[in-house]
């Protein structure tokens, strides 16, 4: 049996393609950048969409967006699919139409095939130009192999041209670095629309209804349907059969939680998947009146007021129940518990710690985690204090991995035994740079009172922590030690806090050159 399928015998199945485009154009260089494509087959059923007009939108006096849709004979559209896989694709004419053999063409651009053709892959996430219709397309991917989106675009204009074309691709690309310069090609399902399903629990033993609804003018074949299912303690059952013409009835073992099916067409190979589902056995709607609304009005953090309306439960709720609710048994609930207790306790051992009156477990904590850095470790503490960075050099092992520091200025101005922090951090520095054996140090400090920062973060290598309390008094109350599960923006923020800071060596000068004026106060400049 032939699990893919080669683009000449496409031609069976297909009758003519949509090509989705979209490029930049740089005013300057006059360089037209293909920013993502696809080609959309169409099964022969389908008639061809009419043509649109190309849209654009102004990014910048510099950059452009453009988007097309053109239709094509399925021969020219493969072509076209094949320019691009070798990197340099036509772009239309000033007529609309996609010259293969023209020679002005986007810039060159090396992209990787995933999965290499002739095979094809059923699409498991969204890819841009997918439609609702397809019915679990196959597709191949062209991914592109150093193309970076930040590179071409400021990041006002990437916004910008992230909301146009969320309106005109109904794609985001906010969250899918990945296919900016990507090209797919879309082949929907050929065989049938979709595979309806039901579970008829009125029999004995239950059996599972399949009705597919095939496309117009396809003899159906001989496809093959698989299903299994899967419980708490793994798979149950697997059942495999043939579909047949109309109604196939699928008599079920059991009933198990989950559910997994895929028919596989003799020709074809894959074409179809879903999974893991579950058939509900009731729905439950809560309607509840709403009578009035209170209105409260607060001080923000900012400054500003907010103005919040809440709207109360009404006297008048009615809950709704449709079908029968199905019931696990104990021996379900229990295992599933158990499995809920062993998640939560692994998600516990790996994100995150808590410490109340255990100074040393803390410090030992901390020492493991900076003690492991081998490329950077980053402290972000506006209670930043001179013997913190101590704690940081006693806990490293490698003296080549650069500490940066971010602290407060609000707190190296205060005093301890008659002495400004940022005085006694100095000192400290300048001890221990004697001593050798030293990590490369980069303090900066935050100006503003207060400063920018408000938690406590240590970011070893590339996974950022978030500390409950500074270094110097961490694990001597309730403390928290949180792993952030995703640093990125947070760090985003923190790279531009570290920028706005001023050089410790700088700010020392300017500190003491303000203690030299008298005043009545010490306001940060």
């Amino acid at each position: 049996m032939d699990v893919s399928q080669r683009p000449d015998d496409l031609s069976s199945d297909y009758h003519a393609a949509v090509v989705h485009l979209v490029w930049n154009i740089n005013r300057k260089s006059k360089e037209r950048t293909l920013l993502c494509g696809a080609v959309e087959l169409l099964p022969r059923e389908v008639p061809a969409p009419l043509e649109v007009a190309e849209r654009s939108c102004t990014l910048s006096g510099e950059h452009f967006l453009y988007a097309t849709d053109r239709v094509l004979p399925l021969a020219a559209a493969l072509t076209w699919y094949e320019q691009a896989k070798a990197g340099s694709a036509p772009r239309p004419d000033r007529a609309g139409a996609l010259n293969a053999q023209g020679s002005d063409r986007f810039a060159s651009m090396v992209v990787d095939e995933e999965p290499e053709a002739p095979t094809f892959c059923l699409a498991a996430r969204s890819v841009p130009f997918a439609a609702g219709w397809h019915c679990c397309s196959r597709t191949r991917h062209l991914i592109a192999r150093s193309f970076r989106i930040d590179q071409l675009w400021t990041d006002a204009e990437l916004a910008a041209a992230c909301s146009w074309l969320e309106k005109e691709v109904h794609f985001d690309f906010t969250h899918t670095p990945e296919f900016w310069g990507s090209t797919h090609l879309i082949a929907p399902n050929p065989v049938f629309r979709e595979l309806g399903r039901r579970l008829d629990r009125t029999k004995t033993p239950r059996e599972l209804v399949l009705c597919p609804t095939y496309r117009l003018g396809i003899e159906p074949t001989a496809l093959q349907f698989e299903l299994e299912g899967t419980g708490p303690m793994g798979h149950v059952f697997a059942i495999r059969t043939q579909l047949v013409q109309g109604t196939t009835r699928i008599p079920l073992p059991c009933e198990p939680g989950e559910y997994h099916e895929r028919v596989i067409d003799p020709k074809r190979g894959l074409i179809y998947e879903l999974g893991p589902f579950t058939f509900p056995g009731s729905f439950s709607t809560t309607i509840n009146l709403v009578s009035s609304t209170r209105h409260v009005s607060i001080p923000l953090a900012d400054g500003s007021s907010g103005d919040f309306e809440v709207p109360l439960v009404g006297s008048l709720r009615q809950s709704i129940t449709t079908g029968d609710a199905t019931q696990d048994t104990n021996a379900v609930q229990r295992l599933r518990e158990a499995e809920r207790i062993r998640d939560q306790r692994q998600a516990r051992d790996s994100g995150q710690r808590w410490f109340r009156d255990q100074v040393p477990d803390a410090t030992d904590e901390l020492r493991n985690l900076v003690g492991g850095a081998t490329r950077r470790i980053w402290v972000a503490d506006p209670y930043f204090s001179p013997e913190d960075i101590l704690r940081v050099l006693a806990a490293s092992r490698d003296p080549q991995v650069p500490i940066l520091v971010l602290a407060g200025g609000d707190h190296l101005r205060s005093h301890a035994s008659g002495v400004e922090l940022g005085d006694a951090l100095e000192a400290t520095l300048s001890t221990c740079a004697t001593q050798g054996r030293m990590n490369p140090v980069t303090i900066r400090v935050m100006r503003g009172s207060p400063p920018p920062l408000h938690d406590r973060l240590l970011l070893v290598d590339d996974a950022l922590w978030m500390l409950g309390s500074s270094l110097n008094a961490f694990g001597s109350r309730g403390t928290m030690l949180l792993k952030v599960p995703d640093p990125d923006p947070v760090l985003l923020d923190l790279r531009r806090m570290w920028d706005d800071a001023e050089g410790f060596a700088a700010w020392l000068v300017t500190r003491r050159a303000a203690r030299a004026v008298p005043r009545s106060c010490d306001d940060d400049e």
